[in-house]
């Protein structure tokens, strides 16, 4: 079943290192921020498990350790971060238990990547905090231009969500005529646009909560995934974002006349329109598992039908139909 939302008519943000250390016992705390912060770790800083529970913001977290007093802290903690939307990548340290206890099998089936019995040396932590953050920056395979992650994070994060048996709906973005804004202006404005869509995903993101996940897979090309009834409220506030930032980028002339005039291969001057955003979503409700591949097929469909629409678009499926 194909159903549209209404056309939309027209009218790489830097990822800083931030290490979060969880505790109540103030003093442990302090301790292993200074031993952070003189590593260079990048930000570091420090939270109550209450507050790790209520009020960070876990979409600025690269990496996160904790000193639980007791094990159901620790564990609440975690399992609420493995079935967050954004959070479930983040690597997570936890110290506690002793040497050759139970408590550290335990910790690592729940969920932590890393389990040091404590009392540990703040060193040894540092250290295993660098090796988790170098597999990480090697897994994110961060856009250079973006800085968002690529597909295959993207592909990890849906295939949990589905695994979860979650209602979920993945969302192709794709910038119309981006070829035009090259031939008439330069690769560096080409490039500019590119960071106009970036920047309206992650503003959208960063306003929406659940927070959605977005993945920069290349080019113009982004996915996001978020909840299907967040989907109208998500397309609609990007391409106004969108268009708005890229009005700025084409000349004021351009603008007014709402087209751009080029040569073309025929030596013929032609005239294109400014760039607009096609989106092709899938949402899945289904509490049975879909394979990857098959979504992002869908999603590719249904691009294909936005993109034959005027303007900025947005083509919708349910699947399974």
């Amino acid at each position: 079943m194909l159903s549209s939302i209404e056309s939309l008519s027209r009218p790489a943000f830097p990822r800083e290192q931030a290490v979060l250390i969880v505790a109540d016992n103030r003093e442990a705390a302090s301790e292993l921020r200074d031993a952070f912060s003189q590593a260079g770790m990048g930000e570091v800083t420090t939270a109550t498990f209450a507050q790790a529970s209520e009020t960070i913001d876990w979409a600025s977290i690269t990496l996160a350790l904790m000193l639980p007093a007791i094990s159901k802290e620790s564990y609440f903690l975690i399992s609420r971060i493995r079935k967050s939307w954004l959070a479930s990548s983040i690597p997570v340290i936890v110290v506690a238990g002793h040497e050759g206890s139970t408590e550290v099998v335990e910790n690592l089936k729940m969920g932590f990547d890393v389990a040091i019995p404590a009392p540990a040396d703040p060193n040894v932590v540092i250290e295993y905090a660098k090796s988790l953050l170098r597999r990480r920056a090697i897994l994110v395979e961060q856009s250079p231009l973006t800085e968002m992650p690529g597909a295959s994070v993207f592909r990890s994060v849906v295939e949990n969500h589905v695994a979860l048996r979650r209602a979920i709906a993945v969302c192709r973005v794709d910038i119309d005529r981006l070829k035009s804004v090259v031939d008439k202006y330069g690769f560096a404005r080409g490039s500019a646009i590119i960071s106009a869509l970036a920047e309206a995903l992650e503003t959208s993101a960063s306003k929406t909560r659940p927070r959605p996940f977005v993945a920069h897979v290349g080019g113009d090309d982004f996915l996001v995934l978020c909840q299907p009834r967040l989907v109208r409220a998500i397309t609609t506030r990007v391409t106004v974002l969108f268009e708005r930032a890229a009005d700025k980028i084409y000349d004021p002339d351009d603008v007014h006349r709402g087209y751009v005039e080029l040569l073309s291969r025929r030596q013929e001057m032609v005239r294109a329109a400014l760039v607009t955003l096609s989106s092709g979503v899938v949402v899945t409700t289904q509490r049975r598992k879909i394979s990857y591949e098959d979504l992002l097929q869908k999603a590719n469909e249904m691009l294909v039908v936005a993109k034959s629409q005027p303007g900025s678009y947005v083509a919708l499926t349910r699947y399974p139909g």
